[in-house]
């Protein structure tokens, strides 16, 4: 009997391994596509500046959560709740803004996981997928 516990334990264990896998995400794919400008499958500094301006509806440099929200919804993005856990991660010094200077490079530089100097469709799916992880 215990035996066959042990045996249960251990594929149960194998069960919550998690795998490491992430899985595409329709909504970063979409926010990809609409920056990348030129169609390479490659973000520039330059395209994700311009990702930047679509959310700063006033035009003042910064993107409150408000505007960040609200065009997260109107190009349905996603959900609410995704947008202002998206919103407080990408608000790198918890300002209550999303600015140029000192988020967007932050965040440009994460996204950028080799270091590369540009954002490939992976990298910024792959980034989404954990700025967007609840945990």
């Amino acid at each position: 009997m215990s035996t066959l516990l042990a045996v249960f334990s251990l594929i149960g264990l194998g069960l919550s391994v998690p795998t490491g896998h992430i899985y595409d995400n329709a909504m970063a794919r979409k926010l990809f596509l609409r920056g990348d400008r030129d169609h390479d499958l490659i973000l520039s500094r330059s395209d994700f500046e311009q990702i930047f301006r679509t959310f700063d509806l006033d035009g003042n440099h910064k993107i409150s959560g408000v505007e960040f929200t609200g065009h997260w919804t109107t190009e349905k993005l996603g959900n609410i709740k995704d947008a202002t856990h998206l919103f407080y991660n990408l608000d790198v010094n918890k300002d209550g803004y999303i600015t140029q200077s000192p988020d967007l490079p932050f965040v440009y530089n994460w996204f950028d996981s080799d270091s590369s100097g540009q954002i490939s469709e992976g990298e910024f799916i792959i980034m989404w997928q954990k700025l967007t992880a609840w945990k």
